[in-house]
């Protein structure tokens, strides 16, 4: 019988993680991610028959495979590989919703959707953003209170006033190329003891994948992350970087 091999356990991987385009998350990710390290060589063959006499490294890359399962403006924008300044935004105000907080529970605001410029009062009192309350998800519009809250009692009616999203829209066609900006891979391993994190100091999104309206699954988009040399950094290092953390069992 033939036994196992592992060295070490806690470097065998299974899941994927998250993905960073200029320091902002893509959301979500379906399905594999997929890390590939290319390269082009140049071989001299002689002789009869022929043999490989030397080898050189002609070309070498390397990209990220991934597929966005949140289909936003902002990846929309990537998709379509159109600066995020392209996307124009309406927005609308909310002045005075009433909101009854209670205990730790979340609530969902009426107009919640990437709310901006909260304010919570009750009475003519402001309430204090992480003192009395804090926003469980601005893109959800979701608050709750804090439990050492004096202003907000348990149970207490509030009044809220904030800024929300109503529409988003990315034109594209004829447009400038987004700059270059780093790209980061974070995986975590399921049991916390392994952090792997690959890192593109400067990286571009080819574009051109279809973007798929499924009857009868959920949509998702391919896209692919391609690192690009920066001759900012030592020789060696141009490309990226595998950083591969350990953490106590």
């Amino acid at each position: 019988m033939l036994g196992t091999n592992i060295l070490d356990k806690r470097d065998i991987i299974l899941g994927t993680g998250k993905l960073y385009i200029n320091n902002v998350s893509v959301g979500q990710l379906k399905g594999d991610v997929v890390f590939t390290p290319t390269a082009d060589y140049k071989e001299f063959k002689a002789g009869v028959p022929q043999q490989t006499a030397k080898i050189i490294k002609f070309a070498e890359g390397a990209e990220l495979k991934a597929s966005f399962a949140e289909m936003n403006a902002a990846n929309f924008a990537r998709a379509l590989n159109v600066e995020q300044s392209s996307i124009v935004s309406v927005t609308g105000t909310v002045t005075a919703e009433s909101v009854v907080l209670s205990g730790t529970d979340t609530v969902q605001l009426v107009k919640g959707r990437h709310i901006t410029n909260l304010v919570v009062k009750v009475g003519e009192t402001t309430a204090v953003l992480d003192t009395d309350y804090e926003i469980v998800s601005a893109a959800a519009g979701q608050i709750r209170r804090k439990t050492a809250s004096t202003v907000i009692t348990d149970g207490a009616t509030t009044s809220c006033a904030y800024t929300y999203r109503e529409s988003d829209e990315v034109s594209f066609g004829g447009g400038v190329q987004p700059a270059d900006a780093p790209a980061e891979f974070v995986y975590d391993s399921p049991d916390g003891d392994v952090r792997i994190t690959i890192e593109f100091p400067l990286a571009k999104i080819k574009s051109g994948n279809p973007i798929n309206f499924k009857e009868e699954d959920f949509s998702t988009s391919d896209f692919t992350v391609v690192a690009v040399s920066d001759p900012t950094k030592a020789a060696g290092k141009q490309l990226g970087t595998v950083t591969i953390e350990y953490f106590p069992e």
